[in-house]
């Protein structure tokens, strides 16, 4: 199932542009089946008993591949990125810290090669993974284990949105959980439809601030 979005996504958001780039070449599409593959044959035991995933890929491609993708890599690695993250929801995977997929140029690959590479990499500040994605769109990191949501200049997730409190809510790190609660908002804070007061975020719950949406994912 994954895999068959991750083509849908490809043909929506590029309109062939892809085909044509690659016509005798590495198809992005074989890139997207080999990384869940790759994920799938890297997942271990954690201590205990949670399946974990590798969250570092780095593919490597030659020259001329790599050029070739130039104009759309930023592209291919968000929707990699994605592809790999629900794919870890379905599997009820985890990941060990943030999911970082890294394409490279190896002058010793002939063009239609390529090699995925995976490892597991905790996060430098000890965090657990997880991250806000506003509107569908910007993605930021939980660097801190405590932040707060709202209009004021100094929130670290600044919302842009006249129906949002300065200090509209906080997010906080407690144990291996990311815990949001409402700051006694005028306009209440939503998770996936219902006003909460506290909430446990778990990966691909939707956050509504006054018209503003966000994503949290855990990775």
């Amino acid at each position: 199932m994954s895999i068959q979005r991750f083509e849908q996504r490809l043909e929506s958001f590029v309109e062939g542009l892809f085909t044509r780039l690659f016509r005798s070449s590495v198809k992005p599409v074989e890139i997207g089946r080999r990384i869940i593959r790759e994920m799938d044959m890297g997942v271990t035991l954690g201590v205990s008993g949670q399946t974990l995933a590798p969250n570092q890929y780095t593919i490597s491609l030659s020259p001329d591949d790599y050029s070739k993708l130039e104009t759309v890599r930023e592209s291919l690695v968000r929707e990699l990125s994605e592809t790999l993250r629900k794919h870890a929801v379905e599997e009820n995977y985890l990941f060990l810290g943030t999911l970082v997929i890294h394409i490279e140029s190896k002058s010793e690959y002939r063009n239609g090669l390529f090699q995925i590479v995976s490892d597991f990499t905790e996060n430098k500040n000890g965090l657990p993974p997880g991250a806000v994605v506003i509107n569908g769109g910007e993605r930021i990191l939980l660097k801190e284990s405590n932040v707060i949501l709202g209009r004021a200049e100094d929130a670290f997730i600044q919302i842009h949105d006249p129906e949002a409190s300065r200090n509209h809510a906080e997010i906080r790190l407690t144990g291996r959980n990311f815990i949001i609660s409402d700051l006694g908002s005028t306009n209440g804070t939503i998770v996936n439809g219902n006003r909460i007061s506290e909430h446990i975020l778990h990966d691909y719950d939707t956050i509504t601030i006054g018209k503003t949406s966000l994503r949290f994912e855990a990775s």
